[in-house]
């Protein structure tokens, strides 16, 4: 692996990972559910463009060493917001973002496990927010780099 870090952009609808309910599943067994709605297609939007950052690069395995990792998520601005900043419940807790992101990068085939993430910074903004790297529409830029 001759790189030291990967940056790449995903669009979509940015969801952030809730917590998890035991629902009832096929045999009586629970099956375990998000609680929170628009997290699997999400996740599935950072795997795919991970997966493409894998295969542009042509890596055999997963990132299995320690990195760092920055995330900026953009989220959609209702029409009538008038502040700068993403602060109300309905935007999501940035952490929850994380979650959600990294799992797409486990998914993805990047990295190997969200365990190996030491450091790395979390902003989440509105695409008019003062904030580098923040997209002109939803979704997220994402930096990984080698410890």
């Amino acid at each position: 692996m001759n790189r030291t870090s990967w940056a790449f952009k995903v669009y979509g609808t940015p969801a952030p990972k809730g917590s998890f309910k035991a629902v009832p599943g096929a045999k009586g067994r629970a099956r375990l559910v998000n609680q929170l709605k628009g997290t699997t297609p999400w996740q599935d939007d950072v795997a795919r463009a991970a997966a493409r950052l894998v295969e542009h690069y042509g890596m055999t395995e997963p990132i299995d060493a320690p990195i760092g990792v920055d995330l900026v998520v953009t989220v959609e601005a209702p029409r009538t917001v008038t502040r700068q900043w993403p602060t109300v419940r309905g935007t999501g807790d940035v952490d929850k973002h994380e979650r959600t992101v990294l799992d797409g990068l486990v998914q993805g085939g990047l990295i190997r496990d969200d365990s190996l993430v030491c450091t790395g910074s979390l902003a989440k903004g509105y695409p008019h927010s003062p904030l580098p790297g923040v997209l002109p529409s939803p979704g997220a830029f994402i930096r990984i780099f080698l410890l």
